[in-house]
């Protein structure tokens, strides 16, 4: 893992490739990612927790086919 040390984020270091880390509840592992999605209390939010987690899960799927595919092809040698 590798926090930045500006932001402050979270990020998990695979290899060559830097990918931000998310929370249980789906949000960034950043110190202001709370206060940056939260609404005022007299609107109603569009985008639930749920939402965001399924979102968040299907990026990082794409990104596992995505590396799988770049193996693939550095494997065949067209990399």
């Amino acid at each position: 893992m590798w926090r930045d040390p500006e932001g402050g984020c979270t990020y998990l270091k695979l290899g060559d490739t830097l990918s931000l880390r998310y929370q249980r509840d789906g949000l960034p592992d950043c110190p202001d990612a709370r206060q940056e999605t939260s609404l005022p209390s007299n609107s109603q939010a569009a985008v639930t927790r749920d939402d965001v987690r399924n979102v968040t899960q299907a990026i990082e799927g794409l990104s596992r086919r995505l590396d799988d595919l770049r193996r693939e092809y550095e494997r065949r040698g067209r990399f």
